[in-house]
């Protein structure tokens, strides 16, 4: 983000509700991010049950833009996504890493695969704290509760892309 966009956000939050709704569309565009580089991942991948597993959480996701979609719209405004640098830094090294790693073992890739998602999951469990306090913060209870959804499925889907990742390892 420029200097110049950054001032410009900047200015336009002047409130807690403000700060809410700018984290809410960011966290619109973390779990598109996340969709593509689920979606890549799983295409990369060589394993038939890491396959299945990231199949499984791009599913998840976008369970998880339908909540924040209706988040949107009990604001009463648009689903509008917006800059979301982490995340798209995340998909940068998820295609560099899935091209330098084409040519490697299946276990290697597969394992790079599986590492790549649960950083993604870190990172939304986070942010998904984030919200619900917000939310609470300017007393959108409804809202709050799609966003506990949204953090009990990120924190479930980390355990279990951990496990699956230890099946790998240990294969």
């Amino acid at each position: 983000m420029s200097a110049e966009t950054e001032t410009a956000v900047a200015e336009r939050i002047e409130d807690q509700r403000a700060l809410f709704e700018c984290r809410l569309r960011a966290a619109l565009t973390m779990e598109q991010d996340c969709l593509t580089v689920l979606q890549e991942l799983e295409a990369s991948a060589r394993n038939a049950e890491v396959r299945r597993v990231l199949a499984g959480r791009a599913q998840e996701t976008l369970r998880q833009l339908r909540n924040l979609e209706w988040a949107f719209r009990l604001l009463g405004k648009p689903p509008e996504a917006c800059a979301a640098p982490a995340t798209g830094g995340l998909v940068r090294l998820v295609r560099e890493g899935v091209e330098t790693l084409a040519r490697s073992s299946s276990a290697l890739q597969d394992g790079v695969a599986l590492s790549a998602a649960l950083s993604a999951e870190h990172y939304k469990v986070s942010a998904y704290q984030t919200l619900v306090v917000a939310a609470e913060a300017v007393g959108e209870p409804q809202i709050q509760a799609l966003l506990q959804e949204n953090l009990e499925h990120e924190q479930q889907t980390t355990r279990e892309l951990a496990q699956a990742a230890r099946l790998l390892a240990c294969a």
